[in-house]
Protein backbone atom coordinates (compact mmCIF):
# COMPACT_ATOMS: atom_id res chain seq x y z
CA UNK A 1 0.00 0.00 0.00
CA UNK A 2 1.27 3.47 -1.10
CA UNK A 3 1.72 5.59 1.95
CA UNK A 4 -1.29 7.82 2.72
CA UNK A 5 -0.72 11.45 2.07
CA UNK A 6 -2.42 14.71 2.95
CA UNK A 7 -4.86 15.21 -0.37
CA UNK A 8 -4.21 18.94 0.28
CA UNK A 9 -6.92 18.64 3.58
CA UNK A 10 -4.56 20.15 5.74
CA UNK A 11 -4.11 23.08 4.64
CA UNK A 12 -7.91 23.49 5.06
CA UNK A 13 -7.85 22.06 8.14
CA UNK A 14 -5.55 25.10 8.93
CA UNK A 15 -7.41 27.83 7.49
CA UNK A 16 -10.50 26.66 10.03
CA UNK A 17 -11.39 29.11 12.34
CA UNK A 18 -10.98 26.59 15.37
CA UNK A 19 -7.30 25.72 15.04
CA UNK A 20 -4.72 26.15 17.07
CA UNK A 21 -0.59 26.93 15.46
CA UNK A 22 2.15 27.22 17.22
CA UNK A 23 4.27 30.64 17.35
CA UNK A 24 7.66 30.02 18.69
CA UNK A 25 10.01 28.63 16.24
CA UNK A 26 13.38 26.99 18.70
CA UNK A 27 15.09 24.79 15.81
CA UNK A 28 17.54 27.63 14.98
CA UNK A 29 20.69 29.01 16.90
CA UNK A 30 20.00 32.81 15.31
CA UNK A 31 17.52 34.56 16.92
CA UNK A 32 16.72 36.13 13.73
CA UNK A 33 16.16 32.86 11.51
CA UNK A 34 13.24 31.66 13.55
CA UNK A 35 11.07 34.64 12.75
CA UNK A 36 11.98 35.10 9.13
CA UNK A 37 11.20 31.03 8.48
CA UNK A 38 7.67 31.86 9.48
CA UNK A 39 7.72 34.88 7.13
CA UNK A 40 9.06 32.39 4.71
CA UNK A 41 5.91 29.76 5.40
CA UNK A 42 3.43 32.86 5.41
CA UNK A 43 4.73 33.48 1.44
CA UNK A 44 6.04 37.73 2.53
CA UNK A 45 8.21 38.05 -0.57
CA UNK A 46 10.17 40.48 1.37
CA UNK A 47 11.78 38.23 3.73
CA UNK A 48 14.06 37.49 1.05
CA UNK A 49 16.20 41.00 1.43
CA UNK A 50 16.61 39.39 5.36
CA UNK A 51 17.95 36.06 3.70
CA UNK A 52 20.21 37.81 1.29
CA UNK A 53 21.48 40.37 4.14
CA UNK A 54 22.66 37.21 6.06
CA UNK A 55 24.51 35.67 3.30
CA UNK A 56 21.96 32.61 2.32
CA UNK A 57 21.33 33.43 -0.83
CA UNK A 58 23.96 32.17 -3.22
CA UNK A 59 23.45 33.11 -7.29
CA UNK A 60 24.29 29.66 -9.68
CA UNK A 61 24.01 28.66 -13.01
CA UNK A 62 21.97 25.40 -14.20
CA UNK A 63 25.84 24.86 -15.45
CA UNK A 64 27.63 25.50 -11.56
CA UNK A 65 25.24 25.20 -9.53
CA UNK A 66 25.81 21.54 -8.46
CA UNK A 67 29.23 21.56 -8.12
CA UNK A 68 28.97 24.73 -5.86
CA UNK A 69 26.29 23.69 -3.97
CA UNK A 70 28.56 20.03 -3.28
CA UNK A 71 31.85 21.79 -2.58
CA UNK A 72 30.16 23.75 -0.12
CA UNK A 73 28.19 20.80 1.70
CA UNK A 74 31.87 18.84 1.16
CA UNK A 75 32.88 21.68 3.26
CA UNK A 76 30.73 21.09 5.98
CA UNK A 77 31.33 17.84 6.31
CA UNK A 78 34.65 18.43 6.74
CA UNK A 79 34.52 20.43 9.43
CA UNK A 80 32.00 17.58 11.34
CA UNK A 81 28.87 18.59 10.39
CA UNK A 82 25.72 16.81 9.53
CA UNK A 83 24.61 19.04 6.36
CA UNK A 84 21.97 17.43 3.54
CA UNK A 85 21.31 18.53 0.30
CA UNK A 86 17.88 18.82 -0.67
CA UNK A 87 16.36 19.14 -4.82
CA UNK A 88 13.48 19.28 -6.12
CA UNK A 89 13.52 15.45 -8.16
CA UNK A 90 14.89 12.40 -7.15
CA UNK A 91 17.01 12.21 -10.50
CA UNK A 92 18.96 15.80 -9.67
CA UNK A 93 19.25 14.49 -6.15
CA UNK A 94 21.38 11.35 -7.10
CA UNK A 95 23.04 13.75 -9.57
CA UNK A 96 24.51 15.30 -6.58
CA UNK A 97 24.59 12.52 -4.42
CA UNK A 98 27.46 11.00 -7.23
CA UNK A 99 29.32 14.42 -7.24
CA UNK A 100 29.30 13.93 -3.18
CA UNK A 101 30.48 10.78 -2.99
CA UNK A 102 33.22 11.27 -5.88
CA UNK A 103 34.67 13.86 -3.25
CA UNK A 104 34.51 11.35 -0.65
CA UNK A 105 36.48 9.45 -2.83
CA UNK A 106 38.98 11.46 -3.85
CA UNK A 107 39.08 12.18 -0.05
CA UNK A 108 40.11 8.67 1.05
CA UNK A 109 36.61 8.59 3.18
CA UNK A 110 34.63 5.95 1.13
CA UNK A 111 35.94 3.30 -1.20
CA UNK A 112 34.79 2.57 -5.11
CA UNK A 113 31.25 1.69 -5.60
CA UNK A 114 30.69 -2.03 -6.09
CA UNK A 115 27.00 -2.39 -5.10
CA UNK A 116 24.44 -1.34 -7.24
CA UNK A 117 21.42 1.36 -6.15
CA UNK A 118 18.20 2.40 -7.39
CA UNK A 119 19.24 5.74 -8.10
CA UNK A 120 21.80 3.86 -10.93
CA UNK A 121 24.85 4.93 -8.54
CA UNK A 122 27.44 2.46 -7.11
CA UNK A 123 27.68 2.27 -3.21
CA UNK A 124 30.86 1.33 -1.49
CA UNK A 125 32.55 0.78 1.67
CA UNK A 126 32.28 3.56 4.00
CA UNK A 127 28.81 5.22 1.79
CA UNK A 128 25.83 6.27 3.89
CA UNK A 129 22.70 5.04 2.18
CA UNK A 130 18.33 5.38 2.48
CA UNK A 131 16.51 2.70 2.10
CA UNK A 132 13.54 3.62 0.69
CA UNK A 133 10.95 0.85 1.53
CA UNK A 134 9.50 -1.04 4.92
CA UNK A 135 10.52 -4.46 5.28
CA UNK A 136 9.59 -6.65 8.11
CA UNK A 137 11.82 -9.76 7.16
CA UNK A 138 14.52 -7.56 6.98
CA UNK A 139 15.47 -7.02 11.06
CA UNK A 140 18.12 -5.27 12.43
CA UNK A 141 20.46 -6.40 15.51
CA UNK A 142 18.83 -3.94 18.00
CA UNK A 143 15.52 -6.02 16.98
CA UNK A 144 13.92 -2.74 14.44
CA UNK A 145 12.94 -3.78 11.18
CA UNK A 146 14.36 -1.71 8.09
CA UNK A 147 11.77 1.39 7.81
CA UNK A 148 11.79 3.49 4.13
CA UNK A 149 14.03 6.48 5.23
CA UNK A 150 16.01 5.28 7.48
CA UNK A 151 20.08 5.43 6.94
CA UNK A 152 22.89 3.20 6.93
CA UNK A 153 26.85 3.16 6.31
CA UNK A 154 27.79 0.60 4.52
CA UNK A 155 30.35 -1.95 6.28
CA UNK A 156 31.00 -4.26 3.91
CA UNK A 157 30.07 -6.04 1.14
CA UNK A 158 30.01 -9.69 -0.72
CA UNK A 159 28.39 -11.84 -3.15
CA UNK A 160 25.28 -12.55 -0.87
CA UNK A 161 24.69 -9.03 -0.31
CA UNK A 162 25.57 -5.83 2.10
CA UNK A 163 26.26 -5.01 5.76
CA UNK A 164 25.10 -2.18 6.91
CA UNK A 165 25.27 -0.26 10.28
CA UNK A 166 22.62 2.28 11.08
CA UNK A 167 24.19 6.37 10.09
CA UNK A 168 23.42 7.16 14.38
CA UNK A 169 24.80 6.74 18.12
CA UNK A 170 22.90 2.67 17.26
CA UNK A 171 25.38 0.05 16.50
CA UNK A 172 22.74 -1.63 14.97
CA UNK A 173 23.71 -3.99 12.38
CA UNK A 174 21.81 -5.38 9.29
CA UNK A 175 22.45 -7.71 6.36
CA UNK A 176 20.87 -6.37 3.05
CA UNK A 177 20.30 -9.03 0.50
CA UNK A 178 21.82 -7.13 -3.27
CA UNK A 179 17.92 -7.27 -4.98
CA UNK A 180 16.78 -5.07 -1.96
CA UNK A 181 19.55 -2.74 -2.18
CA UNK A 182 18.98 -2.27 -6.17
CA UNK A 183 15.52 -1.61 -6.19
CA UNK A 184 15.24 -0.04 -2.80
CA UNK A 185 17.80 2.20 -1.24
CA UNK A 186 19.69 4.95 -2.86
CA UNK A 187 22.85 7.59 -1.87
CA UNK A 188 21.36 9.56 1.38
CA UNK A 189 24.15 12.93 0.37
CA UNK A 190 21.13 14.40 -1.34
CA UNK A 191 17.49 13.89 -1.56
CA UNK A 192 14.31 15.80 -2.25
CA UNK A 193 12.17 17.26 0.24
CA UNK A 194 9.84 14.23 1.18
CA UNK A 195 13.55 13.00 2.12
CA UNK A 196 14.03 15.57 4.78
CA UNK A 197 11.33 16.50 6.07
CA UNK A 198 10.98 15.91 9.62
CA UNK A 199 14.65 16.38 10.27
CA UNK A 200 16.72 18.29 11.91
CA UNK A 201 20.55 18.75 11.35
CA UNK A 202 23.10 20.66 11.27
CA UNK A 203 22.81 22.46 8.05
CA UNK A 204 20.60 22.82 4.91
CA UNK A 205 21.93 23.57 1.20
CA UNK A 206 18.86 23.55 -1.04
CA UNK A 207 19.06 23.79 -4.96
CA UNK A 208 16.51 26.05 -5.79
CA UNK A 209 15.77 26.05 -9.79
CA UNK A 210 13.15 27.88 -11.75
CA UNK A 211 10.55 24.95 -10.71
CA UNK A 212 11.07 25.42 -7.02
CA UNK A 213 7.80 26.16 -5.60
CA UNK A 214 7.16 27.33 -1.80
CA UNK A 215 6.64 24.45 0.46
CA UNK A 216 10.18 23.00 -1.47
CA UNK A 217 11.63 26.28 -0.18
CA UNK A 218 10.40 26.51 2.97
CA UNK A 219 11.26 22.74 3.95
CA UNK A 220 14.88 23.02 2.01
CA UNK A 221 15.36 26.71 4.27
CA UNK A 222 14.24 25.24 7.99
CA UNK A 223 15.83 22.00 7.82
CA UNK A 224 19.11 23.54 9.52
CA UNK A 225 19.96 24.29 13.18
CA UNK A 226 23.04 26.18 12.75
CA UNK A 227 22.71 27.40 8.63
CA UNK A 228 19.64 26.99 5.56
CA UNK A 229 21.31 28.37 2.32
CA UNK A 230 19.45 28.23 -1.01
CA UNK A 231 21.75 27.95 -3.83
CA UNK A 232 19.10 29.94 -6.66
CA UNK A 233 19.14 29.28 -10.62
CA UNK A 234 19.91 32.51 -11.60
CA UNK A 235 18.91 31.51 -15.73
CA UNK A 236 16.69 29.69 -17.08
CA UNK A 237 13.32 31.24 -15.59
CA UNK A 238 10.32 32.45 -17.70
CA UNK A 239 10.85 36.29 -17.24
CA UNK A 240 9.00 37.81 -20.19
CA UNK A 241 9.84 41.31 -18.77
CA UNK A 242 13.33 42.02 -20.12
CA UNK A 243 13.14 38.69 -22.31
CA UNK A 244 16.72 37.79 -20.94
CA UNK A 245 15.61 34.48 -18.48
CA UNK A 246 17.76 36.16 -15.93
CA UNK A 247 16.75 36.77 -12.49
CA UNK A 248 19.33 38.07 -9.67
CA UNK A 249 19.57 35.81 -6.63
CA UNK A 250 17.26 37.40 -4.40
CA UNK A 251 14.22 37.75 -7.25
CA UNK A 252 14.30 34.41 -7.97
CA UNK A 253 14.10 33.59 -4.64
CA UNK A 254 11.19 35.58 -4.63
CA UNK A 255 9.99 33.91 -7.48
CA UNK A 256 10.03 30.34 -5.80
CA UNK A 257 8.01 31.87 -3.03
CA UNK A 258 5.10 32.86 -5.54
CA UNK A 259 4.88 29.41 -7.19
CA UNK A 260 2.19 27.46 -5.04
CA UNK A 261 2.78 23.36 -4.85
CA UNK A 262 0.75 22.86 -2.44
CA UNK A 263 -1.66 19.74 -2.83
CA UNK A 264 -5.15 20.89 -2.80
CA UNK A 265 -8.28 19.11 -1.17
CA UNK A 266 -11.46 18.20 -3.33
CA UNK A 267 -12.88 21.12 -1.78
CA UNK A 268 -10.66 23.61 -1.90
CA UNK A 269 -10.29 23.22 -5.79
CA UNK A 270 -13.87 22.44 -6.57
CA UNK A 271 -14.12 26.25 -4.44
CA UNK A 272 -11.56 27.89 -6.90
CA UNK A 273 -13.30 26.32 -10.16
CA UNK A 274 -16.22 27.69 -9.11
CA UNK A 275 -14.89 31.00 -8.15
CA UNK A 276 -13.33 31.36 -11.33
CA UNK A 277 -14.90 29.78 -14.01
CA UNK A 278 -18.09 29.87 -13.00
CA UNK A 279 -20.94 32.80 -13.67
CA UNK A 280 -23.49 34.08 -10.94
CA UNK A 281 -26.23 32.24 -13.28
CA UNK A 282 -24.74 28.67 -12.74
CA UNK A 283 -23.47 29.37 -9.33
CA UNK A 284 -27.17 30.17 -8.10
CA UNK A 285 -28.56 27.36 -10.16
CA UNK A 286 -26.00 25.26 -8.43
CA UNK A 287 -26.84 26.57 -5.11
CA UNK A 288 -30.52 25.73 -5.28
CA UNK A 289 -30.40 22.76 -6.50
CA UNK A 290 -27.78 21.87 -3.73
CA UNK A 291 -30.34 23.61 -1.05
CA UNK A 292 -32.89 21.42 -2.63
CA UNK A 293 -31.27 18.19 -1.98
CA UNK A 294 -30.18 19.23 1.73
CA UNK A 295 -33.77 20.42 2.89
CA UNK A 296 -34.85 16.85 0.97
CA UNK A 297 -32.18 15.14 3.11
CA UNK A 298 -33.00 16.24 6.27
CA UNK A 299 -37.20 16.33 5.82
CA UNK A 300 -36.72 13.29 5.14
CA UNK A 301 -34.85 11.84 7.74
CA UNK A 302 -36.75 14.07 10.31
CA UNK A 303 -40.11 13.10 8.96
CA UNK A 304 -39.53 9.21 9.21
CA UNK A 305 -38.32 10.21 13.36
CA UNK A 306 -41.13 12.45 14.13
CA UNK A 307 -43.69 11.40 12.30
CA UNK A 308 -46.53 8.40 12.47
CA UNK A 309 -46.75 6.10 9.69
CA UNK A 310 -50.14 7.82 8.93
CA UNK A 311 -48.46 11.08 8.59
CA UNK A 312 -45.80 10.11 6.30
CA UNK A 313 -48.36 7.94 4.13
CA UNK A 314 -50.78 11.37 3.57
CA UNK A 315 -47.68 13.49 3.01
CA UNK A 316 -46.22 11.06 0.83
CA UNK A 317 -49.57 11.37 -1.18
CA UNK A 318 -50.36 15.06 -1.11
CA UNK A 319 -49.68 16.19 -4.64
CA UNK A 320 -48.08 19.57 -3.07
CA UNK A 321 -45.34 17.25 -1.08
CA UNK A 322 -43.18 19.37 -3.05
CA UNK A 323 -43.44 22.86 -1.38
CA UNK A 324 -42.44 21.22 1.72
CA UNK A 325 -38.70 20.94 0.28
CA UNK A 326 -38.88 24.50 -1.51
CA UNK A 327 -39.69 25.98 1.65
CA UNK A 328 -37.14 24.51 4.11
CA UNK A 329 -34.97 25.16 1.34
CA UNK A 330 -34.83 28.32 2.15
CA UNK A 331 -33.43 27.94 5.81
CA UNK A 332 -30.31 26.06 4.26
CA UNK A 333 -26.86 27.32 5.66
CA UNK A 334 -28.96 30.06 7.60
CA UNK A 335 -30.34 27.70 10.32
CA UNK A 336 -30.09 24.27 11.99
CA UNK A 337 -32.75 22.09 9.84
CA UNK A 338 -33.87 19.93 11.90
CA UNK A 339 -34.34 22.15 14.87
CA UNK A 340 -36.30 24.71 12.71
CA UNK A 341 -38.37 22.13 11.59
CA UNK A 342 -39.47 21.11 15.31
CA UNK A 343 -39.84 24.86 16.09
CA UNK A 344 -41.81 25.73 12.99
CA UNK A 345 -44.29 22.49 12.93
CA UNK A 346 -45.10 22.69 16.60
CA UNK A 347 -48.32 24.13 15.76
CA UNK A 348 -49.55 22.58 13.25
CA UNK A 349 -52.48 20.65 12.66
CA UNK A 350 -51.90 17.23 11.49
CA UNK A 351 -55.67 16.07 10.92
CA UNK A 352 -55.84 17.87 8.01
CA UNK A 353 -55.86 17.00 4.46
CA UNK A 354 -53.75 19.75 2.77
CA UNK A 355 -50.47 19.30 5.44
CA UNK A 356 -48.00 19.59 2.91
CA UNK A 357 -49.09 23.14 2.29
CA UNK A 358 -50.10 23.76 5.83
CA UNK A 359 -46.06 22.19 6.91
CA UNK A 360 -45.04 24.61 4.22
CA UNK A 361 -46.39 27.34 5.63
CA UNK A 362 -45.16 27.12 9.01
CA UNK A 363 -42.04 26.95 7.80
CA UNK A 364 -42.45 29.94 5.58
CA UNK A 365 -43.42 32.01 8.80
CA UNK A 366 -40.93 30.71 10.87
CA UNK A 367 -38.14 31.92 8.24
CA UNK A 368 -40.14 35.43 8.24
CA UNK A 369 -40.12 35.65 11.97
CA UNK A 370 -36.31 34.85 12.48
CA UNK A 371 -35.88 37.19 9.71
CA UNK A 372 -33.93 34.84 6.95
CA UNK A 373 -34.32 35.09 3.27
CA UNK A 374 -34.24 32.98 0.43
CA UNK A 375 -31.11 34.10 -0.45
CA UNK A 376 -29.24 37.37 -0.69
CA UNK A 377 -30.75 39.93 -3.03
CA UNK A 378 -28.08 41.07 -5.84
CA UNK A 379 -28.25 44.45 -4.82
CA UNK A 380 -28.02 43.80 -1.18
CA UNK A 381 -25.38 46.36 0.33
CA UNK A 382 -24.80 44.06 2.83
CA UNK A 383 -22.30 41.69 0.74
CA UNK A 384 -20.72 40.53 3.97
CA UNK A 385 -23.78 38.18 4.34
CA UNK A 386 -22.34 34.50 5.06
CA UNK A 387 -24.54 31.80 5.95
CA UNK A 388 -24.10 29.44 9.30
CA UNK A 389 -22.28 25.97 8.83
CA UNK A 390 -24.23 22.98 9.74
CA UNK A 391 -22.42 19.43 9.87
CA UNK A 392 -24.41 18.41 6.76
CA UNK A 393 -21.74 18.15 4.07
CA UNK A 394 -24.80 19.58 1.68
CA UNK A 395 -25.10 22.58 3.70
CA UNK A 396 -21.17 22.91 3.52
CA UNK A 397 -21.34 23.09 0.27
CA UNK A 398 -24.20 25.62 0.46
CA UNK A 399 -21.87 27.78 2.18
CA UNK A 400 -19.33 27.20 -0.57
CA UNK A 401 -21.46 27.99 -3.65
CA UNK A 402 -22.69 31.09 -1.53
CA UNK A 403 -18.64 32.37 -1.02
CA UNK A 404 -18.08 31.86 -4.80
CA UNK A 405 -20.90 34.13 -5.83
CA UNK A 406 -19.88 36.69 -3.62
CA UNK A 407 -16.42 36.52 -4.71
CA UNK A 408 -17.28 36.49 -8.19
CA UNK A 409 -19.56 39.50 -7.45
CA UNK A 410 -16.42 41.81 -6.11
CA UNK A 411 -14.39 40.47 -8.77
CA UNK A 412 -17.06 41.66 -11.56
CA UNK A 413 -17.78 45.10 -9.71
CA UNK A 414 -14.22 45.92 -9.21
CA UNK A 415 -13.92 44.91 -13.15
CA UNK A 416 -16.74 47.41 -13.93
CA UNK A 417 -15.17 49.94 -11.81
CA UNK A 418 -11.43 49.52 -12.83
CA UNK A 419 -12.72 50.46 -16.64
CA UNK A 420 -15.45 51.77 -18.56
CA UNK A 421 -17.46 48.23 -19.54
CA UNK A 422 -18.40 47.93 -23.27
CA UNK A 423 -22.11 47.95 -22.18
CA UNK A 424 -22.10 51.17 -20.75
CA UNK A 425 -23.52 53.61 -22.58
CA UNK A 426 -21.67 56.07 -24.31
CA UNK A 427 -22.18 59.83 -23.44
CA UNK A 428 -22.61 58.96 -20.00
CA UNK A 429 -20.96 59.18 -17.24
CA UNK A 430 -18.82 56.78 -15.60
CA UNK A 431 -20.65 55.59 -12.19
CA UNK A 432 -18.49 53.13 -10.99
CA UNK A 433 -20.78 52.10 -7.86
CA UNK A 434 -23.67 51.15 -10.78
CA UNK A 435 -21.37 49.74 -13.25
CA UNK A 436 -20.50 46.79 -10.44
CA UNK A 437 -24.12 46.30 -9.59
CA UNK A 438 -25.12 46.35 -13.09
CA UNK A 439 -22.07 44.17 -13.95
CA UNK A 440 -23.79 41.84 -11.16
CA UNK A 441 -26.43 41.87 -12.76
CA UNK A 442 -25.82 40.80 -15.95
CA UNK A 443 -23.55 38.29 -14.91
CA UNK A 444 -26.65 36.77 -12.53
CA UNK A 445 -29.42 37.30 -15.47
CA UNK A 446 -27.35 35.58 -17.78
CA UNK A 447 -27.09 38.84 -20.29
CA UNK A 448 -24.63 39.71 -22.98
CA UNK A 449 -25.42 42.28 -25.65
CA UNK A 450 -22.86 44.31 -25.18
CA UNK A 451 -24.82 47.48 -27.09
CA UNK A 452 -27.55 46.83 -24.04
CA UNK A 453 -26.53 47.50 -20.37
CA UNK A 454 -30.10 46.10 -18.81
CA UNK A 455 -31.87 44.68 -21.53
CA UNK A 456 -35.42 44.25 -22.28
CA UNK A 457 -38.00 44.64 -19.13
CA UNK A 458 -37.80 41.37 -17.63
CA UNK A 459 -41.18 39.16 -18.37
CA UNK A 460 -41.93 38.19 -14.86
CA UNK A 461 -43.70 41.07 -13.70
CA UNK A 462 -43.85 40.25 -9.83
CA UNK A 463 -40.04 38.64 -9.62
CA UNK A 464 -37.00 39.46 -8.07
CA UNK A 465 -35.73 40.62 -12.00
CA UNK A 466 -38.02 42.70 -12.32
CA UNK A 467 -37.50 44.64 -9.04
CA UNK A 468 -33.44 44.66 -9.43
CA UNK A 469 -34.20 45.75 -13.38
CA UNK A 470 -36.44 48.47 -11.90
CA UNK A 471 -33.79 49.61 -9.26
CA UNK A 472 -31.00 49.96 -11.82
CA UNK A 473 -32.91 51.29 -14.67
CA UNK A 474 -33.71 54.13 -12.28
CA UNK A 475 -30.20 54.87 -11.18
CA UNK A 476 -28.88 54.72 -14.36
CA UNK A 477 -31.47 57.40 -15.70
CA UNK A 478 -30.45 59.63 -13.00
CA UNK A 479 -26.94 59.37 -14.23
CA UNK A 480 -27.69 60.64 -17.31
CA UNK A 481 -28.34 64.58 -17.61
CA UNK A 482 -30.54 65.84 -15.01
CA UNK A 483 -30.79 69.02 -17.09
CA UNK A 484 -31.05 67.71 -19.94
CA UNK A 485 -33.94 65.16 -18.81
CA UNK A 486 -35.69 68.33 -17.18
CA UNK A 487 -35.40 70.47 -19.88
CA UNK A 488 -37.23 68.71 -22.15
CA UNK A 489 -39.45 66.70 -19.96
CA UNK A 490 -38.68 63.24 -20.82
CA UNK A 491 -39.97 59.98 -19.15
CA UNK A 492 -37.13 57.76 -18.14
CA UNK A 493 -38.28 55.24 -20.64
CA UNK A 494 -37.95 57.80 -23.23
CA UNK A 495 -34.80 58.75 -22.34
CA UNK A 496 -33.57 55.36 -22.53
CA UNK A 497 -34.88 54.44 -25.68
CA UNK A 498 -33.86 57.44 -27.26
CA UNK A 499 -30.06 56.87 -25.84
CA UNK A 500 -30.13 53.48 -27.01
CA UNK A 501 -31.17 54.17 -30.40
CA UNK A 502 -28.10 56.91 -30.51
CA UNK A 503 -25.78 54.70 -29.79
CA UNK A 504 -26.65 52.22 -32.45
CA UNK A 505 -26.71 54.88 -35.06
CA UNK A 506 -23.61 56.03 -33.81
CA UNK A 507 -21.71 52.87 -33.83
CA UNK A 508 -22.89 52.09 -37.66
CA UNK A 509 -21.93 55.48 -38.46
CA UNK A 510 -18.28 54.54 -37.42
CA UNK A 511 -18.15 51.30 -38.91
CA UNK A 512 -18.46 53.29 -42.35
CA UNK A 513 -16.69 56.13 -41.59
CA UNK A 514 -18.36 59.20 -40.94
CA UNK A 515 -20.41 61.12 -38.52
CA UNK A 516 -24.43 60.36 -37.63
CA UNK A 517 -26.99 62.18 -38.67
CA UNK A 518 -28.35 65.00 -36.89
CA UNK A 519 -31.44 63.53 -35.19
CA UNK A 520 -34.51 65.94 -34.75
CA UNK A 521 -34.51 64.54 -31.19
CA UNK A 522 -33.42 66.86 -28.58
CA UNK A 523 -31.86 64.39 -26.92
CA UNK A 524 -29.90 63.01 -29.60
CA UNK A 525 -29.12 66.64 -30.81
CA UNK A 526 -27.24 67.25 -27.61
CA UNK A 527 -24.23 64.78 -28.47
CA UNK A 528 -24.62 66.77 -32.05
CA UNK A 529 -21.14 68.00 -30.82
CA UNK A 530 -18.80 65.33 -30.78
CA UNK A 531 -16.77 63.64 -33.16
Amino acid sequence: MASPEAGGIITDVIGAASTVQLTDVRRFTTPWEGPASLQLRDGHTHIAGTYDTHQRIIGVTADTANARIVTDWFTDRQAGLDTVIVADTNAEAGELAALAQTLLRDAGLVQAGVVELMDHNLAGIGDIIQTRRNDADLIASDGRRVANRDTWRVLSAGPDGVIAQRANSSAATVEFPLRYLAHHAQLAYAGTIHAVQGRTVDGCRALITPTTGASALYVGMTRGRHTNTAYCHTDGHDHHEHGTGHLDPTAAFQAAMRRDDREHSARSTLRDTLNKESSIATLQMQLAETARLAASETWHSWANHHLKPHQLARIGNDPDRGRIIEALATLVGRADLGRSLTTATAEVDWRHDDLARRVAGAIYDYRDRQGTAAQPHVLDPDRSWRPLVDASLLERHVVELHDAIQERSRMLSAGAAAALPPWWPTGVPHDVDLAGDIAVYRDTWGLTDEADALGDTPADTAGRRLSEWTVLRRRLMEVVDHSLADDHALNFAEALSTLRTWNSERAASAAVGHRPPQMEHDLAASWGAEP
